[in-house]
């Protein structure tokens, strides 16, 4: 199995019609190929004017540099027909599978409902996400990471990506790249949007509105913006699509069991010593016939609600001194849902590895008088399994709440240096409260049931007699109720806190004038501090609730850095030598917890002829752990996966098979048979993930090389193409369960290795009980590809046609999980198609607005490491297409439908890592909802 490492030229032209200091709002590094023909025009016109730049803090005139950078622009937002910043930036072909989405986070513990970013697949913690050029404050625990559900998508001027390093100049987490979102600035009059949408199912339906108001005060030297946006989509249910309407579990080499039923009955499963798995009535229990279909229960896609209030205020105090305000309060709804939890003599009370099981005494008078026959004498117990149908399914309801604020002054000094100083305070808090979980020690003391006086039941300890134990049935669907079931129940809480102070100072100008043109450098300081705390419910920390397992986390850590950059033109007005430029950057910080680090960029652009221009940068990045990756003590988690030992025969001699029959259990296995784990011993199986106070920073050297082609002998053509190359070196990851259950039995030190310490397996059946996992400086990671993007804009029938083509080439997305394993490559299997590209067709004739969007993912393995019939998945293809009418000045009306075709995902079944539970595919991918239609209105005046 493989390792799944894991993301108009309105805008343009409005912020060349206007002065914009240095910081307060970034606009393109590259210009965004829509607008370079008219620039280039613009250009020999001395028109335009100086701005900052994403990727770097130095304001320049040409509007190029090295690093590429691709743009999505509030035209091309309004097109697209989302109502969440996460689907923009999750479509580009250089964002990778998504760390959290609305369809893939229904099963996690407590990220339910986000929406990160993960650019190149190197990890949502190594894309850095910016809000008008400064951070923003994470939306996880323990993380950085940043929840785009907070940003609401109707105040989006643009939204700027760099795909590649840039931590010299924004710091760490800018190793795969930077998402810059711009929010409207000077805006004056009233908008307002309303938009509704439905699946062709019936389900997932969309609602949305957003105002926005604006205007200039005190005799124009102020403006105030404010946004309100209210935006709910509803959940869409596993049972209601064919593709997961019943559970799925696939084999190693592919062979597909559907149903795959669990064997955690509603009725119950009873293991009786010699005799097997039987039904309350004594009857042999059939998993086809007495299992439960997880599925009916299950969420594709969560629903969230959201309620979004942004203003920006800006006032000139005095000429070239002016103060700024950025005020966001983002409110959060989401819920998950799962079946009934499974429980039995699997279940552990308390927590560790010697914990006892919960276990049926076979003086338990509720045992069905066919089943108690069956039992041979003196047994004293009897395991059990057993779907709790009774406390209903497993809901969590989860609110998020994020505050954050920025201000400070920026001005202009008279020597034409511009100049800012800021603060900047952000906090996300989250309440969530799950149902479907019960008090194990309560369960157990409720299991140990006699008769008493008088013949009626009761637990059989007294002092939980005193404090109100009530026995409970567990024989048969639907019998346990009453005061019996009150008093197992337990719902499970917690709550976090996630806190982030920045504030820092910057100058940027030009140093002097050199013959090609002004050298230009910017300077800066800054400080930060990240604060995160996670507070679970008391029976979840002791291990007694039927929940995960969960510790109280905190930590903080703060850091001093300082930066410098610039600008040194070379060359320009030569024949064969337009322009040529060399640009460096060099950042130092100053972390609290693993203490100096630098990093560094040099890069260069050289323009040959006025056609051409190649570009390129080397840089060194640097990612620093976070809270989460130092502080988070153990956490239970319950993974799947495929044993190696499986089918192993006595006496074979290779070093795996050698190993796996000098196990204790697999030996005597062999001998009675055979080791043949089922479908069942290799599903949910416990272990705990941990942080690591010791862990250091990640060091990664970024190579991008390219060209910009605009032929004046195509008026409106542009074209670029760009070369990239990330290499990490000490990567912080814990090693993949199936890594770890793979190279214990691989290594030649077996069972004296760092994978073995990370597994316990049962003495008596050899089975894999429990597999741990934590952080560590352990991992390689590269990757390696070709970005393309072609922009052609011509005259047609009375009105005016854009092609827009955005494509991604992956050569390699190689993952070496420890020093001297063997490389996994990732390039080519589920989420890293080698091929993917959008095309976007835009036609504009007077009112009318056409837009059609094809998102092409190519071919790919569900795991490159294996080979069987129904690895190999063909390429998909969605369309999405909108029509926009202006029926009168400043109001349209549109109407759009995405995934025009219906195209279905492919069936990807448990428990290949591509699959997203409860989907049966790989719903981060692939669409797992269907065709989708919407309507809308706009109003602008």
């Amino acid at each position: 199995m493989k390792i799944r490492t894991r993301s108009t030229d309105n805008g343009l032209e409005g912020a060349l019609r206007r002065r914009c200091l240095a910081g307060a709002a970034l606009v393109a590094l590259v210009v965004p190929l829509t607008a370079l023909p008219a620039l280039a025009q613009e250009g020999t016109q001395g028109g335009i004017e100086e701005i900052v730049v994403t990727g770097s803090r130095i304001q320049r005139s040409n509007l190029t540099a090295p690093t590429p950078v691709q743009v999505i622009d509030a035209a091309t937002i309004q097109l697209k027909g989302s109502t969440n910043a996460a689907d923009l930036i999750n479509e580009l072909p250089a964002a990778g599978v998504p760390g959290v989405s609305t369809t893939n986070s229904n099963f996690l513990v407590s990220a339910t409902g986000l929406n990160l970013v993960d650019l190149r697949n190197l990890g949502t913690d190594r894309t850095l996400v910016l809000v008008n050029g400064r951070r923003h404050v994470g939306g996880i625990e323990g993380s950085t990471s940043v929840d785009l559900n907070s940003i609401p998508s109707d105040f989006i001027e643009r939204v700027e990506v760099v795909t590649g390093g840039a931590s010299a100049v924004y710091g760490s987490e800018a190793i795969a790249g930077v998402v810059n979102i711009i929010l409207k600035r000077d805006f004056q009059g009233a908008s307002f949007s309303a938009q509704s949408g439905v699946t062709d199912e019936g389900d997932g339906e969309n609602y949305n509105a957003s105002a926005t108001f604006g205007s200039n005060f005190a005799e124009d030297r102020g403006n105030i913006i404010v946004n309100f946006t209210y935006d709910k989509t509803n959940e869409v249910e596993s049972k209601d699509r064919a593709i997961s309407e019943v559970d799925a579990f696939s084999s190693a080499d592919g062979v597909i069991s559907r149903p795959a039923l669990s064997s955690y009955g509603p009725g119950g499963r009873f293991i009786i010593p010699g005799v097997g798995n039987r039904n309350p009535d004594g009857t042999p229990f059939v998993t086809a016939v007495n299992g439960y279909n997880r599925n009916q229960d299950r969420l594709i896609a969560v629903p969230i609600e959201r309620y979004l209030l942004s203003t920006i205020t800006r006032y000139d105090l005095v000429e070239d001194v002016t103060f700024f305000f950025e005020g966001t309060y983002a409110r959060t709804e989401t819920s998950s849902r799962s079946e009934p939890i499974a429980f039995g003599d699997n279940t552990t009370i308390g927590v560790g590895i010697d914990a006892p099981v919960l276990s049926i005494p076979v003086t338990n008078p509720f045992i069905p008088a066919g089943l108690r026959s069956l039992i041979p004498a003196g047994t004293d117990e009897i395991l059990f399994a057993r779907r709790f149908n009774e406390i209903g399914p497993r809901e969590s309801d989860i609110t998020r709440q994020t505050f954050r604020f920025a201000t400070g002054f920026e001005g202009e000094l008279a020597n034409g240096w511009n100049w800012q100083t800021y603060y900047q305070f952000g906090k996300v808090t989250q309440d969530q409260i799950s149902t479907g979980v019960f008090n194990v020690v309560r369960m157990q003391e409720a299991l140990n049931a006699e008769a008493g006086p008088g013949g009626a039941l009761q637990c059989s300890d007294a002092l939980a007699r005193a404090q109100g134990c009530v026995p409970i049935d567990i024989f048969g669907t639907g019998t346990a109720t009453g005061a019996g079931l009150d008093y197992v129940t337990a719902n499970s809480t917690f709550d976090s806190t996630i806190q982030q102070q920045t504030a820092g100072a910057f100058l940027s100008g030009d140093v002097v004038e050199l013959p090609a043109g002004p050298l230009g450098a910017a300077v800066g300081l800054e400080w930060r501090k990240e604060e995160s705390e996670f507070r679970p419910d008391a029976l979840s920390i002791a291990g007694i609730s039927s929940g995960n397992q969960s510790a109280f986390t905190a930590g903080e850590y703060d850091v001093w850095e300082a930066y410098a950059e610039t600008v040194i033109p070379i060359l320009s007005g030569l024949p064969f030598v337009e322009s040529l430029s060399v640009e460096g950057a060099v950042r130092y910080a100053d972390y609290s917890t693993i203490g100096n680090v630098w990093a560094y960029k040099a890069g260069a652009e050289y323009q040959p002829v006025p056609d051409v221009r190649l570009r390129g940068v080397w840089s060194r990045s640097v990612r620093a752990p976070n809270i989460g990756e130092l502080f988070t003590p153990p956490r239970q988690t319950f993974v799947s996966v495929n044993d190696p030992c499986a089918g192993v025969v006595a006496g074979a001699t290779d070093t795996v098979s050698a190993n796996c029959l000098a196990t204790p259990g697999i030996a005597q296995a062999v001998a009675a048979g055979g080791f043949n784990p089922t479908q069942l011993d290799l599903s949910s199986i416990p272990g705990f993930n941990s942080g690591n106070s010791t862990l250091q920073e990640e060091k990664a050297d970024t190579l991008t090389l390219g060209v910009v082609f605009t032929p004046s002998f195509i008026p409106g053509l542009a074209l670029t193409v760009d070369y990239f190359d990330i290499d990490i070196e000490d990567a912080i990851q814990g090693f993949g369960t199936q890594t770890t259950v793979d190279q214990c039995v691989q290594q030649p030190t077996y069972p004296d290795n760092i994978f073995c310490n990370l597994i316990r397996r049962d003495p008596t059946t050899g089975l894999i009980v429990e597999i741990n996992s934590q952080q560590e400086n352990v991992a390689t990671q590269t990757a390696k590809g070709v970005d393309v993007e072609l922009d052609y804009r011509f005259d047609l029938a009375d009105g005016s046609l854009n092609l827009n083509l955005i494509g991604t080439y992956l050569i390699e997305n190689e993952n070496v999980p420890f020093e001297d394993a063997d490389p996994v490559e990732s390039a080519g299997s589920v989420g890293l198609s080698k091929y993917r590209f959008n095309l976007r067709t835009t036609y504009d004739q007077g009112p009318l607005t056409f837009s059609w969007l094809l998102r092409y993912i190519g071919a790919a393995n569900i795991d490159n490491e294996s080979e069987f019939p129904s690895n190999r998945i063909g390429s998909h293809i969605y369309n999405d297409i909108q029509a926009r009418y202006r029926v009168a000045e400043g109001y349209t009306v549109f109407a759009g439908i995405d995934n025009l075709l219906d195209e279905k995902p492919p069936l990807i079944a448990s428990p290949f890592d591509a699959n997203v539970t409860g989907t049966e595919t790989a719903a981060d991918v692939y669409d797992p909802v269907g065709r989708f239609f919407y309507v809308g209105v706009r109003a602008e005046f």
